[in-house]
């Protein structure tokens, strides 16, 4: 499942991914917040991992597919998630090469907020 927090607003797009994520969740949720992704100035995204188990066969490539296509507006993602999902954070860095990506465990939703919209957030450690 995947599913656009309230926290969407202004520069920020949140999403909630859980359980097993699908190609038709992932198509779903490109059409969703695709609109949302703007151009012309620099996006955040926040993906709270707290609750995924992982991708169906396929899904990972079709959000590599849409993450190409509009990594050049996102320049902060903030991935709420504990250390198993590392090797993930890797490959969002790898696909949305102009974002700087880090990882928080669940508890820091706060911390990841204030790192992800701050004006001069300080580079992924």
């Amino acid at each position: 499942m995947i599913e656009v927090l309230p926290l969407t607003k202004d520069r920020v797009i949140a999403l909630r991914m859980a359980n097993m994520i699908s190609e038709a969740e992932i198509d779903r949720c490109a059409d969703t917040i695709g609109p949302l992704l703007n151009d012309e100035r620099r996006d955040f995204l926040l993906l709270d991992w707290s609750e995924l188990e992982g991708w169906e066969a396929g899904a990972k490539s079709v959000g590599t597919q849409f993450g190409m296509k509009s990594w050049a507006s996102v320049v902060r993602i903030a991935i709420l998630a504990e250390p198993k999902w590392e090797d993930e954070q890797a490959r969002i860095a790898d696909v949305f090469r102009a974002a700087t990506v880090r990882r928080f465990p669940p508890s820091q939703r706060d911390k990841a907020m204030a790192w992800l919209t701050a004006e001069d957030a300080p580079p992924a450690p």
